[in-house]
């Protein structure tokens, strides 16, 4: 597989909660690949000049982020010390190509991160020893409520950092949005697997979680060997969850 092959996920709420169902156990993960091979740093230059001074303004001191093409229309995710802000392509009233920004404000102060490796000392792929009773009833728990897509891509990761992304969402009954991006340098279906990264967010719109970072010798179906990320936590900010810029051109 080329370098820059990636999956954009649709950024969507996720189906509300059905209280009573029991959560299945997590099964194996996996990355849908697709889309043109094009570097974050060169979907960010073909953005209009009005979408990234918005997305700068909005952002504070950048943390992580991707951009992707879209067969021609570019989307980005950015997580900033003030805002998770994400561009999504439009059309203007006009009809013509243009982008909304979207910003969930979040609260500087309540940043909290925690590294993941995995494995930590020897071991095998990621998924090679399952994860415990209580992480996977924790996941079990959420991933019931995210689209299968999402919920595959999540799978993929160490069960650590499944749970640091998920566990604030629990007993959370408002619907779920999230979004994930990732891309493979190598090939992914060899025997010495790929170098991939990774990005994907999950909020209720009260917190914020997002997961970033490297899995090393990623083998489709097997997971990767190594895993090297991080994991945010933010509260949003009460009052000014969201807000959506009027739309911009390109």
């Amino acid at each position: 597989m080329a370098p820059g092959q990636r999956l954009p996920t649709a950024y969507q709420p996720s189906p509300p909660v059905h209280h009573g169902t029991p959560p299945a156990p997590p099964g194996p993960g996996g990355i849908g690949w697709g889309g043109l091979p094009t570097s974050r740093e060169e979907c960010w230059r073909r953005l209009g000049p009005g979408v990234r001074r918005r997305v700068e303004e909005r952002a504070g001191g950048w943390i992580d982020w991707w951009a992707t093409d879209l067969t021609g229309r570019i989307s980005a995710v950015v997580l900033g010390s003030h805002a998770l802000v994400v561009v999504s392509p439009t059309a203007s009233a006009a009809g013509g190509a243009a982008h909304e920004v979207l910003s969930v404000h979040l609260d500087p102060s309540s940043f909290r991160s925690g590294p993941v490796r995995y494995p930590d000392v020897g071991g095998g792929p990621a998924g090679a020893s399952g994860p415990s009773g209580a992480d996977a009833s924790s996941v079990a728990m959420v991933t019931v409520r995210l689209d299968h897509t999402f919920a595959s891509f999540v799978r993929v990761l160490p069960i650590r950092a499944q749970v640091l992304l998920q566990d604030p969402f629990r007993t959370a009954a408002t619907p779920l949005r999230h979004d994930s991006y990732a891309v493979a340098t190598g090939d992914v279906q060899s025997l010495g697997g790929a170098t991939i990264r990774v990005w994907c967010y999950l909020t209720d719109l009260r917190t914020l979680t997002f997961c970033a970072g490297t899995g090393h010798g990623y083998v489709e179906g097997h997971g990767a060997r190594h895993w090297e990320l991080t994991v945010w936590r933010a509260a949003v900010v009460p009052r000014q969850r969201t807000r959506s810029s009027a739309v911009a051109p390109t």
